[in-house]
């Protein structure tokens, strides 16, 4: 009886308990793994040196202009690749990434990134059958005559792999992902 009062409790938590968004603890080591093996030493200098200043930033109720920079999208195919979610060709795998949802997400916020990995994956293939570049910023926008702002070349596995974090990212509460 106590075992299943404890499970209903801790299910209540991880439901209703805890409304920050966390990210799972997975992700965060694979982030930092890639962090170091793939970001440049003077650009995590840098990066955390603006960290830091943006904190004080916050503090004195300055406003900040620009919180993170893209990194390399050799950084977002390491966490992709640390996390099992590329196929043979490097693309996105999405069964694979649905799989690791269910494994690593909370659910409130595991409901929200599937939404979202549809999202992703729709436009993904989309774009890959009409042989066009694929951008996280034209998956919410419904309409097309905004590609023209975007380059028009082959793209690479890194450039979308990069992209497609970025789409993840746009999880409309609690995003799992972060970009940049």
């Amino acid at each position: 009886m106590k075992l299943i009062l404890i499970q209903i409790f801790l299910f209540v938590v991880s439901v209703f308990g805890d409304e920050d968004c966390k990210t799972p603890l997975e992700l965060k080591l694979k982030e930092e793994y890639c962090w170091t093996e793939e970001v440049e030493v003077v650009d995590r200098i840098v990066q955390r040196s603006k960290n830091v200043l943006n904190f004080a930033k916050k503090k004195l109720g300055i406003i900040i202009e620009e919180e993170n920079s893209n990194q390399k999208c050799e950084y977002y195919v390491c966490i992709l690749r640390q996390l099992n979610l590329l196929n043979a060709n490097d693309y996105p795998a999405f069964e694979n990434i649905k799989e690791w949802i269910k494994k690593y997400v909370i659910y409130f916020q595991a409901i929200g990134l599937m939404e979202q990995l549809d999202k992703c994956n729709e436009a993904l293939t989309n774009s890959t059958m009409q042989e066009k570049n694929f951008y996280a910023d034209l998956v919410d926008n419904h309409n097309s005559n905004g590609t023209d702002k975007y380059e028009i070349r082959e793209q690479t596995t890194c450039e979308i792999a990069a992209q497609f974090i970025d789409c993840l990212s746009r999880q409309k509460q609690c995003p799992v992902f972060h970009y940049p």
